[in-house]
């Protein structure tokens, strides 16, 4: 279902979806605290959290190898390197 700029949204479509469950990123750089919490209050079972971390999440600022790839690490973000 694509959703148009003039529908609900997710916090809109979640009470009407019964058998949907609801995949967020539940962090500041993607969601809002206030577009999480209404989600979690109209579905609390039909959450599922996810991640986009990468397997150097956690790794201290700097450049790191990862497999082929190389990477620059400053403040929990990351970036590749080029």
């Amino acid at each position: 279902m694509l959703l148009r700029p003039t529908d609900p949204g997710i916090v809109g479509a979640v009470p009407g979806r019964g058998q949907t469950a609801f995949d967020l990123i539940a962090d500041p750089s993607h969601l809002s605290a206030e577009a999480i919490a209404p989600v979690f209050a109209a579905a609390p079972r039909r959450v599922a959290l996810v991640t986009d971390a990468l397997a150097a999440a956690g790794r201290p600022d700097g450049h790191h190898r990862l497999g082929r790839g190389e990477f620059d690490v400053a403040g929990y973000r990351l970036a590749a390197s080029r």
